[in-house]
């Protein structure tokens, strides 16, 4: 038996997640690939309707929705799954979302791109393909600034040309086979952003053996805006 942990966000804070998280439950596109080669009416409304740079005049994108969703074992390895769609609004936007960097530490964790895909405005879906994904040791010196980062690598996502009205959607998956510190559940989730965020859900799937010593602790949300639910 597992217990569930859902925070749900719709604006710029941070929290910090002490435990576990995960559940696959898709948000619209979801962790899976999606088999359709034309976006449904429903997410093109979501991607119109999430505003343009009339709305939000300082922004170089809008994050439309990300999730994180996390599967711990009592020895503290995890599966890490996240989700996200995101709109460019800028010639800036358009280039910082022409490739996206997963870093990780190869002697703990792997790290796999379950899909990655622009979607434009007349709904077709143009997916990366695996020949545009690399994966390299990452820049000298990067691994230094982090003890724990001992063998670091990253994948790249290339992305295609994007143009105004395009949106981006990417799911990846990180599979943690050595824990930091074993026997210890941890996570930290993000919800801060320096771009509008309209939703974003941390989702943890944690082992009931261990659920009596799970710790939550949200910090700058003065508005209330986290919501948090347990399920057994």
């Amino acid at each position: 038996m597992r217990r569930i942990l859902y925070i749900t966000l719709a604006a710029t804070l941070l929290a910090i997640l002490v435990a576990g998280c995960a559940g696959k439950k898709p948000v619209e596109l979801g962790f899976e690939k999606p088999q359709f080669q034309k976006a449904p009416p429903e997410l093109m409304a979501k991607i119109v309707n999430a505003g343009d740079a009339f709305s939000y005049p300082d922004a170089n994108m809008i994050i439309i929705e990300t999730v994180d969703s996390a599967v711990y074992n009592e020895d503290g390895t995890v599966t890490q799954f996240s989700y996200s769609l995101t709109k460019p609004l800028t010639p800036q936007g358009l280039k910082d979302l022409g490739s996206i960097e997963l870093s990780y530490d190869s002697q703990m964790m792997t790290v796999d791109v379950l899909y990655a895909a622009v979607i434009h405005p007349d709904s077709t879906v143009e997916f990366v393909p695996d020949s545009a994904i690399t994966d390299q040791v990452a820049s000298e010196g990067m691994a230094e600034m982090d003890i724990y980062w001992t063998n670091l690598r990253k994948k790249t996502i290339h992305f295609p040309q994007l143009y105004p009205g395009d949106a981006v959607a990417v799911a990846y998956k990180y599979t943690v086979t050595k824990p930091y510190f074993e026997g210890v559940i941890s996570g930290i989730s993000g919800f801060q952003a320096t771009e509008p965020i309209h939703k974003n859900r941390a989702v943890a799937l944690i082992p009931k053996s261990v659920a009596s010593g799970v710790k939550v602790k949200i910090l700058n949300d003065k508005n209330n805006w986290v919501k948090l639910q347990e399920y057994d």
